[in-house]
């Protein structure tokens, strides 16, 4: 009598183990549930953007934007900005003005307001003050048509879970030809041409993660390279890749866009160097702005300071 309850105390002992498992498994995959619908919680709670086709009466008709921007002269005027009411300034006061074709390294601290200068340029934020690109002030042009034209490639890169070819290209603007000239150019078409049962239709995983990080960066050029705006934002698109990547992007943003007016952040200084002009961010504020080889002479300078603590 005495074995068997041992022997049964021990199924049961063995029963509850896997009960309790199968408990904890169930309770986790909950939460992760929980946290998708928080999200989709938060995202319908959002507050619709500001847009100028909520007054038809000031926003440009799309026939008046044909070709804008066709020079790609961007011009601050006094821009403020901040993220939080009652917060610190990220941008104060801002005014500057960049040439057409002009290619401009934006450097600083972190923290410093680098970022922000991009976000106000896509409007992603509300901000005070004017902006204009080619004398039009984008707060008179509908949100859909500002970021439609202007092309931005993110510190990291923006893929999503479907086919190569609907990265490249969502809105089926583009032939099967100029995809491929596009991955040829950015020194990939090897790479899914030559793999099996790979072409345009190879599906990518959520963020691209069955690619590596150079391959996803080069990718988002690409895609990048088709739209051919006037107006091109760098933040940072060569921070997490390896030398040989980060030398065929650097050749390949100086060839594809040499007609661009491109705005580059930067943390390694070096990739900056060959800019037209180098922007110095402090504290929201523009403290210098000119050539790279005037301002790595300039021993007072800004920019002479943040050039000596990267070689340290």
């Amino acid at each position: 009598q005495s074995s068997g309850s041992i022997g049964l105390t021990l199924f049961y002992v063995t029963w509850l183990l896997g009960f309790v498992r199968w408990f904890v498994r169930q309770s986790t995959e909950i939460e992760n549930s929980i946290v998708s619908v928080e999200r989709i919680l938060d995202y319908t709670n959002l507050k619709p953007e500001w847009n100028a086709k909520s007054n038809e009466k000031n926003i440009l008709k799309i026939d008046k934007l044909e070709h804008w921007p066709k020079a790609g002269t961007i011009e601050f005027n006094d821009v403020s900005l901040i993220y939080v009411k009652n917060s610190t300034l990220a941008l104060k006061n801002l005014s500057f003005k960049i040439q057409a074709g002009e290619k401009v390294g934006i450097v600083g601290r972190s923290g410093a307001g680098k970022s922000s200068i991009l976000n106000v340029l896509e409007r992603l934020y509300e901000f005070r003050g004017q902006i204009l690109i080619d004398d039009v002030d984008i707060r008179l042009i509908d949100l859909y048509e500002i970021r439609k034209r202007i092309t931005v490639i993110p510190q990291e890169s923006i893929l999503f879970g479907g086919t190569l070819r609907k990265n490249l290209d969502p809105f089926d603007e583009f032939s099967d030809d100029q995809l491929w000239k596009a991955l040829e150019q950015v020194k990939i078409k090897s790479t899914f041409k030559n793999a099996t049962a790979c072409s345009l239709d190879m599906h990518l995983s959520d963020s691209g993660l069955n690619l590596s990080v150079g391959q996803r960066q080069l990718i988002c050029l690409a895609r990048a390279m088709l739209e051919k705006n006037k107006v091109v934002l760098i933040d940072e698109a060569t921070s997490h890749i390896d030398p040989i990547t980060d030398t065929i992007m650097q050749n390949l943003i100086a060839e594809q866009f040499r007609e661009s007016t491109i705005l580059i952040i930067a943390h390694r200084l070096r990739t900056i160097m060959n800019c037209t002009k180098i922007m110095v961010i402090k504290d929201g504020q523009l403290v210098e702005m000119g050539e790279p080889t005037v301002l790595d002479h300039k021993i007072d300078g800004h920019f002479y300071k943040l050039l000596k603590e990267s070689a340290n």
